[in-house]
């Protein structure tokens, strides 16, 4: 049994920037195991050149750059002379066995104390590369799922306490990322992440595994869900899809069920009706729990750090000079 699927705190895994891509997809990638790559970004310029000031006009500048709640993105090789690419990074880009996003690289700018609290990012596998500053991370297996809001990846918000007894009978870990190291987070891990710098600036990449052997509880509570967007959302009577719109566009972030992804992975599991009405019964049972957090929900989301709004007289015209 891997380490990560026992219950309780375990040690993340740590490897130095010379691991193969052949053992990282061989140890990591493919059985979904985190792990922090230490100093694979010790020696790039940015390490010393970029502030939030610096960032921010490089990101007013860049073509691609555009805002997404509390994050920014950016197409690849936005920043290649200052932040080469990760080689690790680089291979999955010629891999077919996975789907890439573009643009591809999101950027964050935090302030000390910024703190996003348990969640999940679907079934993305992500690379989070510390630029300045240092983060504390806390993950949770998707094997032993931890309470969400209806049909979300957004668990629960609490105080420090609770926070702690959120772990009770869980597998985690927790761990500190430094400036220069990369964070693999494999596909449907919980985390929560405290930024410890004044100045905390980080890249990641995300794809996504056309195909995977690993199941989790989590995993499975994706497929429902993903199964059942579908069958609203691509349903043959138009009343039933403009409704469905229009519910998902009244409610709450919190409790929609939308999902974006144009496929699903492959994965040991078989949706069924029997366990798309389990589904609607399990998720919607918790939405009192939902409903109970909506005020500490909506004071979370507003003591977020937001990504400042690009100067927009530091934007490239059509012909690639500043306006």
């Amino acid at each position: 049994m891997q380490e990560y699927q026992q219950k309780g705190q375990f040690e993340i895994a740590r490897e130095s920037a010379d691991i193969s891509f052949d053992r990282f997809c061989r140890e990591y990638f493919l059985p979904e195991r985190p792990v922090i790559i230490e100093g694979i970004a010790k020696d790039h310029p940015a390490r010393t050149t970029w502030n939030r000031e610096t960032l921010h006009k490089m990101l007013s500048r860049e073509p691609s750059s555009a805002i997404f709640a509390n994050w920014y993105v950016v197409s690849r090789g936005a920043f290649n002379g200052d932040y080469p690419e990760p080689e690790i990074v680089s291979r999955f880009y010629d891999d077919d066995d996975v789907w890439k996003k573009d643009p591809n690289i999101r950027v964050w700018i935090h302030r000390k104390g910024n703190e996003s609290n348990w969640h999940y990012d679907g079934v993305e596998s992500v690379f989070n590369l510390q630029v300045t500053g240092a983060k504390e991370w806390w993950l949770a297996s998707p094997a032993t799922r931890l309470i969400s809001y209806p049909f979300t990846g957004f668990s629960l918000i609490g105080d420090a306490e609770t926070n702690r007894k959120v772990l009770e009978g869980k597998t985690w870990t927790r761990c500190v990322v430094n400036a220069g190291d990369m964070l693999y987070l494999p596909p449907l891990w919980y985390h929560r992440v405290i930024s410890l710098e004044e100045e905390n600036l980080n890249l990641t990449w995300a794809f996504t595994k056309k195909k995977t052997e690993v199941y989790t509880e989590t995993l499975g509570r994706e497929l429902d869900r993903w199964a059942l967007d579908r069958f609203f959302a691509e349903n043959r009577y138009a009343f039933v899809r403009n409704s469905y719109e229009k519910l998902m566009a009244l409610l709450p972030p919190y409790v929609r069920i939308r999902y974006h992804h144009p496929k699903m992975v492959e994965a040991p599991y078989k949706v069924t009706p029997w366990r798309i009405a389990k589904r609607l019964i399990v998720e919607w049972a918790t939405l009192p729990y939902a409903l109970a957090h909506a005020k500490r929900i909506a004071s979370t989301v507003g003591e977020k750090d937001r990504a400042e709004p690009l100067d927009e007289t530091l934007r490239p015209d059509k012909t690639g000079k500043a306006a």
